[in-house]
């Protein structure tokens, strides 16, 4: 347990770092004892926002690699093979 408490001390540390700030819960949180899940609940309308943004993101990456993809085969075709 106190190698679990240690690891998670060191990821607060390293999230704080790297700026997610929002990520790390304050010693107050733990010293009234919050239940953590209470706060993780979304509504409907975040969840429906979240895979949204989900869902754009993932176009997005399938956009650039169907676009480089493109690209190669135009200079194989054009370029390369002559």
């Amino acid at each position: 347990m106190l190698t679990l408490s240690i690891v998670n001390h060191i990821w607060s540390f390293v999230f704080y770092i790297f700026g997610f700030h929002w990520y790390v819960r304050g010693d107050e949180d733990r010293a009234k004892g919050a239940d953590a899940s209470s706060h993780d609940q979304m509504t409907p309308e975040e969840a429906r926002l979240y895979k949204w943004a989900a869902l754009k993101a993932a176009l997005l990456v399938a956009l650039v690699f169907g676009i480089v993809f493109f690209l190669f085969i135009a200079f194989c075709d054009f370029i390369w093979f002559r």
